[in-house]
């Protein structure tokens, strides 16, 4: 009991953990990490109600969604990185850096992983069965990863630093994509490929009329949202 009270004087809040599946992954680093009292592995281990770190690895082992925006305390996800049976993970706001973790969990449909201080969205690239990635409001510069994600129905990039999107080109499946708030170089905003997403296109064709007579048109900064009042109104 000692230690069930130290677990929840140390975690205020719980993420939300669901779904059941076969046990996979040997839990080496999510123990280490417990025993060494992580952020993120007690608060795992607190939402699945125990205070061992072995029954919460036997139990984290076969959980398919996690969400942690409501954990006040986190570390980062090394926790998670052995949890391979994970098909959504959700994570706003928590100032996560490193998506290394996760370049694993190849099972994994879903990814909000939205406004923290993501920069380099390269782990991602072995996660071949995301359809739904929203990354808005983190520090990206390059999108070329999502080249590979060719299941991706949604994507969400709005409130970057990216200047290409013609990675998206490469993207036959999307139904909704989020591109505002970056600051786009026309000459890398695809206005006439006739393959990509539509809405990329559409996109692209609002940015150039937004900022058509501007004094350099090769270096537009979309610094609003065209559909929104200006700031100055």
């Amino acid at each position: 009991m000692l230690i069930l009270s130290f677990i929840f004087a140390c975690v205020r809040s719980e993420p939300v953990v669901s779904g059941s599946a076969s046990p996979k992954g040997e839990g080496t680093v999510y123990l280490q990490l417990c025993e060494s009292k992580d952020a993120t592995a007690l608060a795992l281990m607190a939402a699945v109600e125990t205070a061992d770190c072995t029954s919460a690895w036997a139990k984290l082992a076969t959980v398919t969604d996690i969400n942690l925006t409501p954990v006040e305390q986190v570390s980062d996800l090394r926790a998670l990185q052995e949890m391979e049976n994970l098909k959504g993970l959700t994570a706003y706001g928590k100032g996560f850096e490193d998506l290394s973790p996760l370049s694993g969990l190849i099972r994994l449909e879903t990814l909000y992983m939205v406004q923290n201080k993501i920069q380099d969205i390269g782990p991602l690239e072995p996660l071949s069965q995301l359809r739904v990635l929203r990354l808005d409001g983190n520090a990206i510069t390059d999108i070329s990863t999502v080249k590979s994600l060719q299941k991706l129905e949604k994507l969400g990039l709005d409130d970057n630093q990216i200047e290409d999107f013609r990675p998206i080109l490469e993207l036959d499946r999307i139904q909704a994509l989020n591109t505002n708030k970056n600051p786009v170089k026309m000459e890398f905003c695809p206005i006439h490929e006739t393959k990509g997403p539509k809405q990329l296109r559409k996109y692209c064709k609002r940015m150039k009329k937004h900022f058509d007579g501007l004094s350099e048109p090769t270096d537009l900064q979309d610094a609003i949202d065209p559909k929104s009042p200006s700031p100055a109104n």
